[in-house]
């Protein structure tokens, strides 16, 4: 009984682990995307008005 309530104990931190890595993941993808994202937005607009 003890046996089984430590693996699932331990099966709960692994999941918990992983969310937050995944998490943490999508946070640094958005920061790295949004900037270039903005940078491209910013370039086509001065494009769009030089033309």
């Amino acid at each position: 009984m003890n046996k089984k309530l430590s693996k699932k104990q331990n099966d709960n931190t692994r999941f918990t682990l992983l969310n937050k890595t995944v998490q943490f993941v999508e946070d640094v993808t958005y920061w790295l995307v949004a900037p270039v994202l903005f940078t491209g937005a910013l370039a086509a607009l001065s494009a769009i008005q030089m033309s």
